[in-house]
């Protein structure tokens, strides 16, 4: 059964932007030979050329020096951008030692690239490191007194996840409600954020089988996001597809067909949901098959068929 559940991770990879560096005339030409490449998608040429500005700005600054702080992160950048993922994290180890020495182990701009290093940690599963690099981040938060209300959310929730991925479930829902004890301060300023930790939450008592928990939570998602961007946003049907999942695998599926059929009334008004839309059928044909009702399922898939042989949809 395929699931569309919404979760907007914690550790998830921002969008590589190259930074500008250099002073000398050399070094200008090779960056500007690195932006180009990577305007032009051609990525691999860009990580050589990416290298050579490296060790050009080593020879020309040394090698621990803040003038390396933008050829390291946009090398490190293009390295996941290539899947080249572990090549990157010696880089985000010198880029957080580099913080370190200029701004101390507990400046937002050294955190900032421990987190990036945890991003990375976590994408290769190295989670011994990434709890000590999240463990890191919240401790520090919690110790500076101008640490905002999101900061602090924001550490404690990273950490959660990890701990939800790890199956430690008492500690992570303990992280989890002390991240949304502060978002909740301020919920339409953090919309987003208590999106994510909602989603975290209520996965986690899904896999628990705390299903009343579950639903609670989604029954938050769902206004948050109806709030966040309309009733008929596909972000609100996600929700309402999630939900029928957790109600099917809980053995009430009258109350998960409801949910599936207000998940399908949203994305059936957009043909840009039809990939979403079709998930959703087929986890409702699947609750047919489970229940009995074989010649409502076929009608689905029937319906599952012409979708999937529509003509695909033309970007303007």
């Amino acid at each position: 059964m395929k699931n569309i559940l919404r979760v907007i991770g914690p550790f998830l990879a921002a969008a590589v932007v190259l930074a500008s560096c250099g002073r000398d005339d050399d070094i200008r030409a090779i960056d500007a030979r690195v932006h180009t490449l990577y305007e032009q998608k051609r990525y691999d040429e860009a990580v050589k050329e990416a290298e050579k500005l490296l060790k050009a700005s080593e020879k020309r600054f040394g090698k621990d020096s803040t003038s390396l702080v933008p050829p390291l992160y946009n090398l490190a950048g293009l390295y996941r951008t290539t899947g080249r993922v572990r090549e990157s994290v010696p880089i985000y180890q010198r880029l957080v030692a580099i913080y370190e020495k200029q701004n101390g182990a507990s400046h937002s701009q050294t955190l900032r690239m421990v987190h990036e290093l945890a991003t990375v940690q976590m994408s290769l599963k190295n989670y011994d490191e990434v709890e000590t690099l999240v463990r890191r981040i919240a401790e520090a938060r919690e110790k500076n007194p101008e640490s905002t209300d999101l900061e602090l959310a924001s550490a404690w929730n990273n950490w959660g996840y990890l701990y939800l991925v790890e199956k430690r479930t008492d500690e992570a829902e303990a992280l989890f409600k002390k991240s949304l004890e502060r978002l909740e301060k301020n919920p339409d300023g953090n919309r987003d954020y208590l999106d994510a930790t909602l989603s975290h939450l209520a996965f986690l008592y899904r896999g628990a089988a705390r299903t009343d928990e579950a639903l609670a939570i989604l029954d938050q998602i769902v206004e948050l996001r109806k709030k966040q961007a309309g009733t008929d946003s596909p972000i609100v049907a996600t929700a309402y597809n999630n939900m029928g999942l957790l109600l099917n695998e809980a053995g009430r599926p009258d109350e998960a067909v409801a949910r599936y059929q207000q998940a399908v009334a949203i994305l059936e008004k957009d043909p840009e949901n039809r990939k979403d839309l079709v998930v959703t059928l087929e986890n409702w044909a699947a609750l047919l098959d489970g229940t009995g009702k074989t010649a409502e399922a076929a009608a689905l898939r029937e319906r599952i068929n012409k979708e999937k042989t529509q003509e695909p949809l033309k970007k303007p």
